[in-house]
């Protein structure tokens, strides 16, 4: 059995409360032989993208359609499978949740202004260190600590920030071990995973 590839433009908005907003769509379809509908893509104008197939059936946006594609409707709106996956596991732009944002800031907030050892819930890690002044002139230090602090971040589904003061304090480790004098034997615990200091 061969599936099939469908895409269909829709020229008018949701009128649902929360997508109408989101602008006009382009419905994608993969289905079986008798147009029965294995997966459904629905893009908007604005770039959003709700996805559903038999392991996401449905969410709070949307569900995937119960009923056979007409294939009147669709005669001339036919694609192939790459054109389908591709669009399927495209990953779009995201917009950074608003919490997010505020983490961000107020980290480097604390970093440039020197606060930072005072909201880490640990008053001895960064003590006597004077990081500003080590570090002004480390460019790819002060990066991947920037990147320890992001590596770090987890959020929930609407974006909200979860683990801010865990994802500073290990960036305040990064700079407590790269800021150590001579003979200190100061190590980070637990020692730096691989993701946590890659670069993207």
């Amino acid at each position: 059995m061969k599936n099939r590839y469908f895409k269909k433009f829709w020229n008018e908005t949701t009128g649902d409360a929360v997508t109408d907003s989101w602008g006009n769509s382009k419905y994608y379809f993969e289905t079986d032989e008798k147009l029965n509908v294995l997966k459904q893509i629905q893009l908007f104008e604005n770039e959003n993208i709700l996805k559903y197939d038999e392991q996401n059936f449905e969410d709070q946006y949307g569900f995937l359609t119960d009923h056979p594609l007409e294939i009147e409707d669709y005669e001339d709106s036919e694609i192939s499978e790459i054109d389908f996956y591709e669009i399927w596991n495209y990953k779009f732009a995201m917009e950074l949740s608003k919490d997010f944002k505020s983490a961000l800031r107020h980290f480097v907030y604390y970093y440039t202004n020197g606060t930072l050892p005072y909201v880490i819930d640990d008053n001895e890690l960064l003590k006597n260190i004077n990081y500003r002044e080590d570090l002004k002139d480390e460019a790819s230090l002060v990066e991947k600590t920037f990147a320890i602090f992001s590596n770090n971040i987890r959020m929930d589904e609407s974006g909200k920030v979860l683990n801010l003061t865990h994802s500073m304090k290990r960036a305040a480790q990064w700079i407590r071990f790269v800021c150590r004098e001579k003979n200190d034997t100061y190590q980070v615990e637990p020692e730096f995973e691989d993701w946590e200091v890659e670069l993207h």
